[in-house]
């Protein structure tokens, strides 16, 4: 079967927040594509859209395309979800003007369930670490993905919801996770963690979460359904998180429990045997660096905060400030290895760049490491750098070396040396004072603007063209390069 209409792959090429749902709800318009598939992540996703009739939301495990009439959203099996916020987010959706909301979104069976049991420890042990807390949202879904591969055939599943296994199910992890809670609280002493657990123990009991399980089995029925995508009106692959998070290539711990490449989405259009999908990749990221949690930033700037001020991402209690700094080259041509340099560079947030008189672009770091001990140190660099010492002993970073396969202990001490790493030298471009969120062509963006992109799509910035551009948070302000 010949298909007609263009697909794209959507993945965040950073730490998350990189504006995925703007570019997906985009790509829904300019291709008129009717399906928005979910192919990572879980309910911690918060992809804000925005459309000129003055409506926003912050999609969750809706499809960031959803604005649009008649787009459904499809949650592949690789994607966890909440069946009770999911429940919550389709209700703001139907105050919001849409009221086929429920009726708009298909959900494979298989998908797992987080529960609050699964929230109650993921927050415990977030609390317990205290200042090495590894920014964690408290959604619970590391937690879930933790069980999932311990207790496979014990996990709670979407299909479950609607058979008769769901008692069985709830019991099983009642026990396992009041058991690890207890366990944690008693190690620990922390009181924030017990006060957690006896809460909940107040608010809910074992016979209660399952009879609330029951009934959401009962709301989604109708969409609990095993199917793949419908590749004829075009798909648009909706990635969460970044893939500098990436359970494997992420700065470990500092990661999420899921795969954030593009992995699953290229198992789904395999899966489904649509080898002649026209599909085209966006890896999307800020026109500066970013991060909202803990974990290494080497770039980053806190006094840049005051002038790119979040409307959405604040300081919450579990991540902590919305973290900004300059474009970092070595990051994000590591992210783009991690997704095996595939498509092309969705660049956002532009237009927050105008009026600054100067703009930079971090080209290599230094390492605050003493090297003069022996060959030791010099031939653990080389397994996580491309480097040099220059002649007055500085060690000049120009890449990080991409080595997903790595085991748990090569990956922290990766993540240490990323925190001892600081900007050694930045390329510098003039800014420009134009309000550029008014361009609708790439040629109407002003002549720096143009200059600043060109660097960060070239072999010296990125290494990857850049094929899309977004200077607002609207439709109508992003456009193909």
């Amino acid at each position: 079967m010949i298909v007609e209409k263009t697909s794209f792959i959507v993945a965040g090429a950073g730490f998350g927040d990189e504006g995925k749902g703007s570019v997906v709800d985009f790509l829904v318009r300019s291709n008129e594509s009717r399906e928005v598939v979910r192919y990572n992540g879980g309910p911690q996703a918060a992809h804000h859209v925005l459309i000129r009739e003055g409506k926003w939301h912050c999609f969750s495990q809706v499809g960031s395309g959803s604005f649009v009439p008649g787009t459904r959203t499809y949650l592949s099996e690789y994607m966890l979800t909440n069946p009770a916020t999911l429940q919550d987010e389709l209700n703001v959706l139907k105050r919001k003007g849409m009221p086929d909301a429920s009726e708009r979104i298909s959900i494979h069976p298989d998908c797992i369930v987080v529960t609050p049991l699964h929230q109650l420890l993921n927050q415990m042990r977030e609390s317990v670490r205290g200042e090495n807390r590894h920014g964690s949202v408290g959604m619970g879904v590391g937690e879930a993905v933790r069980d999932s591969r311990l207790f496979a055939s014990q996990m709670l599943r979407m299909g479950d919801l609607t058979s008769d296994v769901v008692s069985r199910k709830i019991r099983f992890l009642w026990s396992l996770k009041i058991d690890q809670a207890e366990q944690l609280a008693a190690e620990n002493r922390h009181e924030g963690a017990m006060t957690a657990l006896e809460k909940f123990l107040r608010d809910m009991d074992q016979n209660r979460l399952i009879d609330g399980y029951r009934a959401l089995g009962e709301t989604f029925r109708e969409n609990i359904v095993s199917r793949g995508p419908d590749f004829r009106n075009g798909v648009v692959f909706e990635g969460a998180q970044g893939v500098l998070l990436d359970h494997k290539g992420g700065f470990f711990p500092h990661v999420t429990k899921t795969d954030s490449t593009m992995s699953n989405a290229d198992r789904l259009i395999s899966e489904a045997e649509h080898d002649k999908a026209t599909v085209r990749k966006l890896n999307v990221v800020r026109a500066y660096a970013h991060r909202h949690g803990a974990g290494p930033f080497v770039t980053e700037e806190p006094g840049l905060s005051r002038h790119l001020k979040e409307t959405f991402n604040g300081h919450n209690p579990w991540q902590g400030a919305f973290r900004v700094g300059w474009f970092d080259t070595l990051a994000t041509r590591y992210a783009l290895s991690l997704n095996h340099r595939q498509g092309m560079l969705a660049v956002t947030n532009l237009d927050r760049l105008s009026g600054f008189p100067v703009i930079r672009v971090c080209v290599s770091y230094t390492l605050e490491v003493d090297c003069r001990e022996g060959d030791y140190h010099a031939v653990e660099l080389d397994r996580y750098f491309e480097w040099h010492r220059k002649r007055d002993g500085t060690i000049r970073i120009t890449d990080l070396i991409c080595d997903p396969e790595r085991n748990e202990d090569e990956r922290s001490r990766f993540t240490e040396l990323l925190f001892r790493c600081r900007p050694l030298e930045f390329r510098e471009f003039p800014g420009w004072n134009t309000d550029i969120s008014l361009a609708r062509f790439p040629w109407s963006l002003h002549s720096n603007a143009r200059r600043y992109l060109g660097f960060i799509g070239s072999g010296k910035g990125a290494g990857m063209p850049i094929g899309l551009v977004s200077v607002g948070p609207f439709g109508d302000q992003k456009f193909f390069l």
